[in-house]
């Protein structure tokens, strides 16, 4: 991929989520813990083989992205649903919170994604 498209990629991605984060009040999509457990083991993936090349990084990190992402969701879900008498209010904003690692990797993936594909030039 050119690094041209890439930039372009790059700032289209960062156009694209910075709508999103503007459509609503951008402080409803921030939970340090999330953000901490999704991206503290995708961090620490980039140093397991630092001599490999930047595909199989990117593609280790994201796949660590996602297992974290999914381990704290369902944590976020097991302490939502282990508090008895259930309140509905309580219920669905916990569930907005426990979704927003799955939010984390999904934006991690869109940024990632380009460098993790090795796309074969047509014949």
């Amino acid at each position: 991929m050119k690094l041209l498209g890439l930039l372009f990629y790059w700032i289209g991605c960062i156009f694209s989520i910075g709508y999103l984060l503007n459509m609503a009040e951008w402080q409803q999509f921030y939970d340090s813990q999330s953000i901490i457990t999704t991206f503290l083991p995708t961090f620490c993936a980039f140093f397991i083989r630092p001599s490999e090349s930047a595909a199989i990084t990117s593609t280790r990190c994201m796949y660590i992205c996602w297992i974290s992402a999914g381990l704290t969701t369902v944590y976020g879900l097991i302490r939502i649903f282990g508090h008895y008498p259930i309140d509905l209010d309580a219920v669905l904003a916990g569930c907005s919170v426990a979704l927003l690692p799955i939010f984390y990797a999904f934006i991690f993936t869109l940024i990632a994604f380009p460098i993790t594909i090795k796309i074969k030039p047509s014949a």
